[in-house]
């Protein structure tokens, strides 16, 4: 029982690391940004190039990450496994972690 509360308590840690921006470069400059929470894609755009589509992205940065979230008991079984595919493609691939911002950058 020990060994599956540790590994538990580890996949939590994974999860709250699962937190932030990802920058993914597009075909012919049609990057997009995904606002990512907990492992789960919140939102996705095209990565923003006006100030008036930055701040579009801005506001809806701010709506995401300061929302309540409905925690692990709320997931669904999709959720889940959206985290699971999150997280091991961040694990197969570190350097991807460069293309990240934290909510407040």
């Amino acid at each position: 029982m020990q060994s599956f509360q540790d590994r538990l308590d580890a996949f939590r840690g994974r999860v709250e690391s699962l937190t932030f921006l990802y920058r993914v470069p597009g075909f012919a400059g049609d990057d997009r940004i995904y606002l990512i929470r907990r492992g789960r894609i919140q939102r996705d755009y095209v990565y923003p190039q006006s100030k008036r589509d930055r701040n579009r992205v801005s506001r809806a940065v701010e709506e995401v990450y300061r929302s309540v979230d409905r925690g692990p008991a709320a997931l669904r079984p999709q959720e889940v496994a959206e985290i699971l595919l999150l997280a091991r493609w961040f694990e197969l691939r570190p350097k991807e972690l460069k293309r990240t911002l934290t909510p407040k950058q």
